[in-house]
Order: structure tokens, then C-alpha cells, then sequence
């Protein structure tokens, strides 16, 4: 009787391509039940004092668990400077992030505005008989400042630094002339010195002792700022499913209640119509 003998090596590399096989066939199966399955939310933005605390409170994530967790979705958050938070929306790395105006083509954004932004000027009074309103602000692109992706919303090529605390002190020292944001937010630190939504670990003490007298807030065009979701199946997916706990809050009469609990009614979008389209028009400039 003929006997046939295996080489022991030929056994060891048939067990590791079958073991590599099963791997690969686990990741794409993986892989797969995520797109299709949105039970689990990656929520990826900057942390900003009253929105996005690390601890898990602010509008945001309060925003965050009664649309998502409320409905048995995770959400896990992740803390990036905001551009890359932003960038992981796109590259389709998180499925939420926001708020900005910003327009990307792989990205899209929710049907109804997080943040109404009452955007404004702050700059020196010596500068006051010069101003004149945004042609300003264009004319003077290389003297003014703002958070990062505000020069984009409004199409200008502005200074964008990564955290509020080091474009105030610039205007503040002189550095720069215009600061560009939202006016509850200079409100906040010009009246308490509180710091809304500024970055955590940016203390503002050391602006405590500012004149604030010296300085003018002036009216910007009104903007608004939007979740931002990937530009795929999944993305339109929690898209919806953030649009309608949106409404839902909104109709309910609890969306004001979250607003009111950190003091940001005034952000607040204030009526929701069924026909609002659902990507934004662009701001008049």
C-alpha cells in the first residue's frame, strides 16, 4: 500500500493562509454591519466651555443624548482640534461633528441650525470711524482674526488660530485689530469673564483685568451653524435620525429647556418649518 507523506511546513502554511483568510472575511463582515448599522456613533469635535465639556456636559452633548443615546444609539465622543474634527467627517472617520457653515463636498449638513450665530466685530473704538461693516473686515484681512473655519464661511481668507483665548489677547495686545465671533459669546466674556465656549484649559483670568470699555462689538451678517454628517448612505442615515430628534425636541418644547439650562436661548433656532430644505443656502455676504 502506497502511504503518503505531508510535509509538516506545507501543514503550518495552509493553517496560516486559512487563518489569514478568516480574518479578512471578519473585518469586511465587521465592516459591513457598521455601515448598516448606525447603534454606534462616533461624535468627534473640540472641546468649548459650556458646549463640549470633556466631562460630557454642554448644549452639545446634552443635544447628543437626548437625539441619539435616548434612542439606544451610543454616541462616543472624541476630542480634535476643530478642522480636524471636521476632516474626520469627511475622510467618513466620525458620522458627526459641527457646528460650522463650512461647505465640503463630502460632507453634508443637518436640516435645522444648532447655533444661530449673531456674528460680530470686536476691535479697539479708535477704529470705529474707519468701520464699515464686512468691506472692513475685507480690506483689512491681514489685521483680522477669528476661531478656526470662520474665514471660510464667510469666503475670506482670514487669520484663523486654533483656540479663542490666543485671538482675544491678540486684539487685546494690539496685535491684530478685528476679532470675529459670535456676540453671546463676547457678551459672555465682556459682561462675566466667563469664557463661554472657549477651549477647556484656556483660562481667561489673566483677561480679568481688561478695560473692556475700550472695545466696540459690531453687527455682522447673521450666520448659522449646522451638524456636518459623511456624504454616504450612513451619513444620511444619522443625518435623519438627528433631524427628526431635532424636530421632535423643538415641537416638545424641551429643545428651550436645553438651551435655557447653559443660558443659550439666544442661539437658538427659533421656528422650525416641514419645508425647510435640507442643506444650507449659502449666507448673504
Amino acid at each position: 500500500m502506497c502511504s503518503l507523506s505531508i510535509n509538516p511546513n506545507f501543514k503550518r502554511i495552509s493553517n496560516l493562509l486559512i487563518f489569514l483568510a478568516l480574518c479578512v472575511f471578519s473585518t469586511l463582515t465587521s465592516a459591513a454591519a457598521q455601515e448598516l448599522n448606525p447603534n454606534i456613533i462616533q461624535y468627534h469635535t473640540q472641546e468649548w466651555k459650556g458646549v463640549t465639556n470633556r466631562n460630557g456636559t454642554g448644549l452639545y452633548h446634552d443635544l447628543m443624548k437626548e437625539i441619539f443615546t435616548d434612542q439606544g444609539i451610543k454616541v462616543e465622543t472624541k476630542y480634535y482640534p476643530f478642522k480636524r474634527a471636521l476632516l474626520n467627517v469627511e475622510k467618513g472617520n466620525a458620522d458627526i461633528s459641527g457646528g460650522t457653515e463650512k461647505d465640503s463636498p463630502n460632507y453634508i449638513h443637518s436640516r435645522y441650525p444648532a447655533w444661530v450665530v449673531r456674528s460680530t466685530a470686536m476691535f479697539d473704538k479708535k477704529y470705529l470711524p474707519d468701520w464699515k461693516g464686512l468691506e472692513t473686515i475685507r480690506e483689512h484681512i491681514d489685521k483680522t482674526v477669528s476661531p478656526p473655519v470662520t474665514g471660510e464661511e464667510y469666503g475670506i481668507p482670514l487669520h484663523e488660530v486654533r483656540t479663542r483665548y490666543a485671538a482675544i489677547r491678540m486684539v487685546v495686545r494690539d496685535k491684530m485689530r478685528y476679532y470675529i465671533d459670535d456676540y453671546t459669546i463676547l457678551k459672555d466674556l465682556f459682561h462675566k469673564n466667563g469664557g463661554l465656549a472657549f477651549e477647556e484649559g484656556k483660562e481667561t483670568s489673566d483677561l480679568a483685568n481688561v478695560d473692556w470699555s475700550r472695545f466696540t462689538i459690531q453687527e455682522l451678517p447673521k450666520r448659522e451653524w449646522r451638524m456636518v454628517f459623511p456624504n454616504t448612505e450612513r451619513g444620511r442615515m444619522v443625518r435623519e435620525i438627528f433631524d427628526a430628534g431635532f424636530k421632535r425636541l423643538y415641537e416638545s418644547g424641551k429643545l428651550r429647556e436645553l438651551y435655557a439650562k447653559w443660558d443659550l436661548q439666544d442661539v437658538m433656532v427659533q421656528e422650525i418649518h416641514p419645508e425647510t430644505n435640507s442643506t444650507r443656502q449659502n449666507p448673504k455676504k
